[in-house]
């Protein structure tokens, strides 16, 4: 494996790790209560952020595999 190739695994596992710290950072209490206009628009942003990663991520494994 090149240097670039284990770059870009390194980063691809990064962005998995930060898409799944993100989605755990909301406490229990505010997934089980109904929650406000204000934190609905938060939570909203917060999933298309992670939405984004993602889809970035996949790009990339993808781009990998075809060009390797």
């Amino acid at each position: 494996m090149s240097a670039l190739e284990a770059g870009t695994v390194r980063l691809l596992h990064s962005l998995a790790e930060w898409c799944l710290v993100l989605l755990r950072t909301a406490p229990v209490n505010r997934r089980s209560k109904p929650i406000g206009y204000r934190e609905a628009e938060l939570r909203a942003k917060e999933l298309q952020t992670i939405a984004f990663f993602m889809i970035v991520s996949y790009f990339a494994l993808l781009a990998e595999a075809v060009f390797n």
